[in-house]
């Protein structure tokens, strides 16, 4: 957190190397733009005017025209609001980028990237002296499916803004993810430079090396950013991923346990407060709690939810997410309060069930957990996270052999998920079926043939049923795939004590 405030302080000193707007200045009417108006349907009507103004090209005038979604009028009213807001202030001072910047603020935090894109296309036509409004760009234009095109513009600006740390943080996290991989080094590197004391680009180093296997490395940058921030989510998976790779099993499951599901997190810019402000939609919070949670900041996630629905009580999909976050924070009362109204709301939601089930579970009252997990199961017979949730019951009581069906369940509805393969292969060795165990993890190598677990598993259903050359050849694999995980040097050992056991007396 200090890193973070020390970043943005960086970015918005009057005199710096990239000059421009402040985030005071950015934020000055964001006050106005938050106002909710109470006739939603009254701002429906005037954003539908504003369109027809835009289109008769009466705003027009002095400068380019307000960016405005094709159908206004099936937004929510609260954005339909802030929209308007926002469009006559670009209609005021058609010539000032900032408006148009607030206005693609808007669209970026709401999901509407396309509007968010062109907007701060305008303010790159207006003035291309600030890289606040170009770095947004990249982003919009990445997630609006651009993939190349927001790689040239991280890229370009990385080489006009070389103190801008969010950037180059980015950029490394791209040139990561398109397999360039001494590239992103460079750019991790230059972020930590600018930041020395923020996590973010260790574990983009880090994540590099874990690419180039070399997991000591690896492990001795992730250490360092988890004494800086304990709650990184990220960073303490793939430090369970170095930990894999050094052999050490045990402290490598306890950190992917820590750390399964972690969204990915990106340095903060001067403009990441008022985005977060601009968040209007649903997913939009629930997207960006899910992030704070996942980072520790489960207060924020949980204030950031709690301010949605003072517009939106009966918003289940939003109960839903705050009561986890209530179950992350060991609030069960809260938690279980909201999860009420909720059922008040809609008994037939699936979701308000599986979050019932998780509460309960966390509490330790298994018997109710099981109850809702299969009232879940009843509602919506179709979709896998409510087996799943029977089955993380189930296991949890110990019956095994009620979980093999939850999850047989779940892989005829994903039956390409590799994960949910590996899963099913465990339970059944557990039960002795190693046979259908064998089916399943040839299964989940054939999805994804980098799968480690799915190996180990396949070696060990092999071994059970003598098929020696089959967990032989596993085991090759296995190695090559993690070659310092403790679990080959005992794969090895048990493999040899079965070629010796399985010796006749003229062999031996």
């Amino acid at each position: 957190m200090a890193a973070g405030k020390m970043e943005n302080a960086q970015m918005t000193s009057r005199g710096g190397d990239d000059g421009g707007v402040s985030e005071n200045q950015v934020a000055q009417p964001a006050a106005r733009a938050h106002r909710f108006r109470a006739r939603h349907a009254a701002a429906a009507v005037i954003g539908l005017a504003i369109v027809g103004l835009v289109t008769l090209g009466i705003w027009r005038r002095d400068g380019p025209a307000p960016v405005l979604p094709e159908e206004l009028e099936r937004l929510d009213p609260e954005l339909v609001s802030m929209i308007e807001d926002l469009a006559a202030a670009v209609q005021a001072n058609p010539q000032d980028p900032n408006a148009h910047g607030r206005l693609g603020l808007v669209y970026e935090a709401n999901g509407l990237f396309d509007e968010a894109r062109r907007c701060y296309e305008t303010v790159g036509q207006l003035a291309d002296s600030t890289p606040w409004w170009s770095y947004h760009l990249a982003i919009a234009t990445r997630q609006a499916g651009d993939f190349d095109g927001a790689m040239q513009l991280l890229r370009s600006l990385a080489r006009k803004h070389p103190k801008f740390a969010a950037l180059h943080h980015r950029l490394g996290a791209a040139l990561l993810e398109a397999g360039h991989l001494d590239e992103a080094a460079i750019a991790f590197q230059r972020a930590r430079g600018l930041a020395p004391s923020a996590p973010a680009p260790m574990v983009g180093l880090a994540d590099v090396k874990l690419r180039q296997r070399d997991h000591a490395g690896a492990a001795s940058l992730l250490q360092r950013a988890i004494e800086i921030d304990p709650n990184y989510k990220a960073a303490h998976y793939s430090l369970g991923l170095a930990y894999r790779g050094l052999g050490r099993s045990q402290e490598a499951a306890r950190e992917l346990a820590r750390g399964l599901n972690a969204p990915p997190r990106f340095m903060p810019d001067p403009l990441a407060k008022q985005l977060r402000q601009y968040m209007v939609y649903p997913a939009g919070r629930a997207e960006r709690a899910v992030e704070l949670a996942a980072a520790g900041q489960t207060a924020e996630a949980a204030a950031l939810l709690e301010k949605g629905l003072v517009t939106r009580p009966q918003d289940i999909g939003m109960i839903n997410e705050l009561s986890k976050i209530y179950v992350q924070m060991n609030q069960y009362d809260k938690a279980l309060e909201l999860l009420s109204r909720a059922k008040r709301v809609n008994e037939h939601d699936f979701r308000t069930f599986i979050s019932l089930a998780r509460c309960f579970l966390a509490m330790g009252r298994h018997a109710e957990a099981l109850t809702h997990a299969d009232r879940a199961a009843d509602l919506a017979p179709t979709n896998v996270r409510t087996h799943l949730s029977r089955a993380s019951v189930l296991r949890a009581m110990g019956r095994h052999d009620e979980a093999l069906p939850a999850l047989e369940a779940a892989v005829q509805l994903e039956p390409r998920s590799a994960e949910l393969h590996v899963r099913l292969a465990q339970t059944c060795l557990r039960l002795g079926r190693d046979g259908q165990a064998e089916a399943h993890a040839r299964t989940a190598i054939d999805l994804s043939p980098e799968s480690f677990q799915a190996h180990v598993t396949l070696f060990a259903a092999s071994i059970r049923q003598g098929h020696l050359q089959e967990a032989a050849s596993t085991l090759s694999v296995a190695r090559r795939l993690a070659p310092d995980d403790r679990r080959i040097t005992a794969m090895q050992r048990r493999l040899a004590e079965r070629r010796a056991s399985e010796q006749t007396p003229e062999e031996g």
